[in-house]
């Protein structure tokens, strides 16, 4: 038991942006892949720009154990494109692997950081959208969602692989 990780919401600082930016990029990004077997290039400006996005309309929740980060999520807007309908829709969702299945409380961390979420959520009055952008771990964070109160809505397909460089499809 880790009773001495705590949970905080966190400030919307431009050293915020790039700790998490720093604990992302090390940690998630080696560790997901869309297609089971690369992750796609990193845009370290875009990257940041989407945690600023989610510090700013939104909340992020780190987990720290001795000052650092060992898990975090993050919710703001999620554009459902075919309705008016509001809703909230995760950012990231990310606890690094020797702290899965730990506890925090009577809690496993992982858990713990989507109680966070959902208490958001609730406060806003809006329902909440957790997607999962990693092959290896999909089924077992199916089970996962499904433990903590979430229904399965759908699902991603992906056909192709990523290329070294993107082309640029603004044109």
């Amino acid at each position: 038991m880790h009773e001495d990780i705590n949970i905080t919401r966190v400030q919307a600082t431009e050293e915020s942006a790039q700790r998490i930016s720093n604990f992302l990029e090390n940690n998630f990004w080696p560790e997901h892949s869309l297609d089971g077997i690369t992750s796609p290039n990193i845009n370290r400006e875009k990257g940041e720009n989407h945690i600023r996005y989610y510090l700013k309309n939104g909340a992020v929740f780190n987990s720290y154990h001795k000052g650092k980060i060992v898990g975090t999520v993050a919710v703001g807007p999620y554009d459902l494109w075919w309705s008016d309908q509001p809703a909230l829709g995760d950012g990231w969702f990310y606890v690094l692997p020797e702290y899965r299945g730990k506890f925090n409380g009577n809690m496993p961390l992982g858990a713990k950081l989507v109680q966070y979420a959902v208490s958001y959520a609730n406060e806003m009055g809006l329902p909440l959208l957790m997607g999962v952008f990693n092959a290896e771990s999909a089924s077992k964070l199916d089970s996962f969602f499904g433990e903590n109160g979430f229904i399965k809505v759908g699902g991603i397909f992906m056909k192709g692989k990523f290329m070294k460089e993107a082309p640029n499809v603004s044109e």
